[in-house]
């Protein structure tokens, strides 16, 4: 649905499923693509949640050139996402690999991140 720009003209493509504020980031594993969320994507948006979802860089329909393509390199990305959205609260959940990057990610994000699902 959309791309974020990031260092030297790389783009993170993610979706942005919902309105608000607040949301819940669905963070991959390494290799996989936002796709590996489709399930739960569905029951989470039917719920009434603003889900959103990014493919890391070097995965998915996200740039695969990038310099940096280590844990930290991808939490700031997910931190920058949620600037670009004008989120004020989000719960990160992070599958596999994920989960280290949201980890990092809430550290950054401070008292904005509000909960954190490893999964």
């Amino acid at each position: 649905m959309s791309n974020l720009a990031r260092e030297d003209g790389k783009q993170v493509y993610f979706e942005d499923y919902g309105s608000g504020d607040s949301a819940i980031i669905l963070v991959h594993g390494w290799g996989s693509s936002l796709r590996a969320w489709d399930y739960n994507l569905q029951a989470l948006t039917s719920a009434g949640y603003r889900v959103v979802l990014l493919d890391h860089r070097g995965c998915g329909n996200s740039d695969k050139d990038f310099a940096d393509m280590g844990i930290e390199a991808i939490a700031t990305d997910v931190v920058a996402l949620v600037e670009h959205l004008g989120l004020s609260r989000v719960v990160l959940n992070g599958w596999s690999m994920g989960g280290p990057v949201i980890v990092s990610a809430a550290a950054e994000l401070g008292a904005r991140c509000v909960g954190l699902v490893l999964t």
